[in-house]
């Protein structure tokens, strides 16, 4: 219903016009396009929470979409039956495992597992629905608030943060909080070692998987708290963050810009005209 065919493409000329700003921030940058022309279709803001919060907590099997939860989780079982529900018209029911205190909301829908199967796929395979890229800001927000009231890190120090073992939904994450005004960073844990074996209740060891992690620093967390309502879902850390002067030195803004500095460079290669795509 949401589908747009669209395509648009960006590119940025010469790089050398830029050279004022080495001069002001001391040292090399590169710079990439705050804000992206696309076509807005008329995704609704539950659609878009309940496409967060399935790439959080959701999945799937032959006939049978299903949300896992901890008990406690009220706010969250009530949003996603309500949407499930209201806009859905399918029969939510929410299932208790009383041996790990928690539970899952499920309903059934054949053709819309089909969708999930071969659209959004699952683990490190999985991905987003195209039509968030192409949705109002608001309903990308909606996304980005269900996916954090699933497997987000509010109650964080260094600010809110979030990870996955699909390199396809870090990098689409990441690409919506740019597209909704935001700064986050993103790196890539091997978790080797260790550390990083966790054991089951049945006694079995398994190793971690490498994942990516996406997060936004004190500042850009204030601001995505002032966005949403994810303090509906999560506790944060907002008084904590608020009491810090520090400032994002990162990314600098300069008007239809991101400015980021180079911090080193692995490879030389020769000079020769390069393009940016971006689809």
């Amino acid at each position: 219903k949401y589908r747009t065919d669209k395509l648009v493409f960006s590119g940025f000329g010469d790089i050398r016009s830029l050279n004022g700003y080495k001069r002001h921030y001391g040292g090399d940058l590169v710079s990439t396009l705050k804000g992206r022309e696309v076509a807005v279709n008329d995704m609704p803001e539950n659609w878009g929470w309940f496409w967060g919060y399935y790439s959080a907590e959701g999945s799937r099997n032959v006939d049978k979409i299903s949300f896992a939860m901890h008990s406690q989780e009220i706010e969250q079982r009530n949003k996603i039956i309500s949407i499930i529900t209201n806009d859905l018209s399918k029969k939510a029911r929410y299932q208790e495992n009383k041996n790990d205190n928690g539970g899952q909301v499920l309903f059934n829908d054949r053709k819309f597992s089909r969708y999930i199967k071969s659209e959004i796929k699952t683990h490190i395979n999985k991905t987003i629905t195209p039509e968030i890229f192409s949705a109002p800001i608001k309903t990308k927000l909606a996304f980005l608030e269900g996916y954090i009231a699933g497997d987000g890190y509010c109650n964080d120090y260094g600010g809110i943060s979030v990870s996955s073992v699909s390199k396809k939904l870090a990098y689409s994450v990441w690409q919506l909080f740019r597209d909704c005004g935001l700064n986050p960073m993103m790196n890539y844990h091997k978790r080797n070692g260790k550390n990083c074996f966790f054991q089951q209740k049945d006694g079995k060891k398994y190793l971690a998987n490498p994942c990516w992690r996406i997060q936004l620093n004190p500042k850009e967390s204030i601001k995505f708290v002032e966005l949403t309502d994810i303090q509906r879902y999560k506790k944060t850390k907002l008084k904590y963050w608020k009491s810090l002067k520090s400032n994002n030195t990162e990314i600098k803004n300069d008007k239809d810009y991101y400015l980021h500095p180079i911090k080193n460079i692995d490879k030389n290669y020769k000079r020769q005209t390069v393009y940016n795509f971006e689809v």
